[in-house]
């Protein structure tokens, strides 16, 4: 008979400890950063490694970089900077957004050239806009 009574009531508390809000962790969402700039040879070597360096626009405090999103199509390379941005109410909204600067690895295929569009935002009527570079590749020399 006690454990009759003893299981509905188990179950009871426990329906009532998980509807308490008491989470006091901080929610995050990803959001995309503006690329300013991008450092790019003039010509690729095929088949070589490069360090491709931009700088990206931070708006507040809580806008932590947190790595690229980067599209192939083709010889077509998309690539956006993206946030983890806390929602704490602690941030600090920049007067000007920081310019800040990091960087990725690219390594060069077998293409002709590569076309490179680093995301710059969004203009008026919503449409993406780019910076696009396109960079010819070329043999690597044979050493004699």
């Amino acid at each position: 008979m006690k454990t009759l009574f003893i299981l509905p009531l188990i179950i009871l508390c426990i329906s009532f400890t998980s509807c308490l809000d008491d989470d006091d962790a901080v929610n995050f969402f990803y959001e995309g950063l503006p690329i300013a700039t991008a450092e790019l040879p003039e010509e690729l070597v095929k088949d070589s490694t490069y360090t491709i360096k931009v700088s990206y626009f931070r708006p507040t405090s809580c806008h932590l970089f947190e790595g690229f999103d980067y599209q192939k199509n083709r010889n077509e390379r998309t690539i956006s900077a993206i946030a983890l941005v806390s929602e704490a109410t602690t941030c600090e909204t920049y007067e000007e957004p920081r310019e800040e600067e990091t960087s990725f690895k690219f390594l060069v295929g077998t293409e002709s050239s590569y076309i490179f569009k680093f995301w710059q935002g969004r203009a008026t009527d919503g449409s993406s806009k780019f910076l696009i570079i396109e960079v010819p590749t070329a043999e690597a020399k044979v050493k004699n």
